[in-house]
């Protein structure tokens, strides 16, 4: 609208006047700057969903790890180590996720 204004004031022969093209500069950064902030706040949306579906992946993953252990330790209890946690005395350590478990509203 604006820039129909001035082209029309243009072959007319009219000055432009000096705050016009400030207005004009401004609503162009005006415009960029809005879109910029759209572009970003959408990537960030969607780094925050990915977030959340690792997070429960990895919440989902030691409970499978936790479940096996307990197994193990059901079925096999004179594995050296078993109850310890360990198998053939590698450590395999259970991250504790509780900090992240609620996080994700779990």
């Amino acid at each position: 609208m604006l820039e129909k204004w001035r082209a029309a004031a243009w072959a007319a022969g009219q000055q432009a006047d000096p705050r016009e093209a400030r207005i004009a500069r401004l609503h162009d950064l005006n415009q960029r700057l809005t879109s910029k902030l759209t572009r970003t706040h959408t990537e960030f949306s969607q780094l925050a969903e990915r977030h959340r579906f690792l997070l429960n992946v990895l919440a989902a993953k030691d409970d499978e790890l936790k479940r096996l252990r307990r197994e193990l330790e059901t079925f096999s209890p004179n594995i050296p180590g078993a109850r310890l946690g360990t198998a053939a005395g590698v450590a395999t350590g259970s991250a504790d996720l509780s900090l992240l478990q609620g996080e994700t509203g779990r």
